[in-house]
């Protein structure tokens, strides 16, 4: 959910007369698009993946094609290295201004040469944090986590599963942890979904409880608790259920 949730929060922003600039690696504008109007106007994502939707549907998606068309909310999906992308902030905030900056993700960002991957994340992280202090604006910065958290009996995640973690720890004034339990059992309710605040340096650190719509792509502030458990099917023997 880290860049369904980095999605939610550069849309918020745009929405809320904020500008904007999502610098994607990952997905391309059109898919970026289709997350924002499954989120924003409840339309099933998958039905959107497929273009198979009813006319209501295609209604609510232009719907949202259009009001977006008002916000400043640039979406940048060119591979550019660290160097550039703080050049066109700059460029960016100059001409038209710019209040926040969302990359995703850290991970699959070029980098000058791949040899020492931990020291090459840690001077990504140093140079976008200080653009973040030169702009004065707050940097959204997706960061993947190592796989083997995933094979833990704890499946909650912690800072020391971010991959490359120690300058990405060091440099991040917040860390924000999404985990969904029911990721890793069916017996517990899908939409119910946990942001981990793992650092805070200017406040508390802990944990908040909220919703998860998958098929919509989006975080919700309260968690739809009309769910109930798969129920397991009966194994009959000599006619008994056991």
């Amino acid at each position: 959910g880290k860049s369904v949730l980095a999605e939610n929060i550069a849309r918020c922003c745009a929405r809320n007369g904020l500008k904007v600039r999502f610098q994607s690696y990952e997905m391309n504008s059109t898919d970026l698009t289709d997350r924002g109007a499954a989120a924003q106007f409840g339309i099933d994502y998958g039905h959107l993946r497929t273009a198979v939707m009813n006319r209501e549907e295609w209604d609510r998606y232009n719907d949202y094609v259009n009001l977006s068309a008002s916000w400043s909310f640039l979406i940048d999906t060119e591979m550019v290295g660290v160097e550039r992308l703080a050049a066109r902030c700059r460029a960016m905030k100059r001409k038209q201004g710019l209040d926040l900056l969302v990359v995703d993700h850290l991970h699959i960002m070029p980098r000058p040469n791949k040899n020492n991957e931990v020291q090459e994340l840690g001077d990504i992280s140093r140079r976008l944090k200080n653009l973040a202090v030169e702009l004065n604006i707050p940097v959204v910065l997706v960061a993947q986590l190592n796989r083997g958290s995933a094979k833990a009996l704890d499946k909650r995640p912690n800072m020391a599963d971010i991959r490359g973690s120690g300058s990405i720890e060091q440099d991040a004034n917040i860390i924000i942890m999404p985990h969904r339990e029911s990721y890793y059992d069916n017996q517990i309710n899908p939409h119910l979904a946990e942001l981990i605040i793992a650092k805070n340096r200017d406040g508390e650190m802990g944990s908040v409880v909220c919703g998860w719509k998958g098929q919509f792509a989006r975080f919700e502030d309260e968690p739809d608790l009309n769910w109930a458990p798969p129920q397991k099917e009966s194994r009959w023997s000599d006619g008994y259920a056991v």
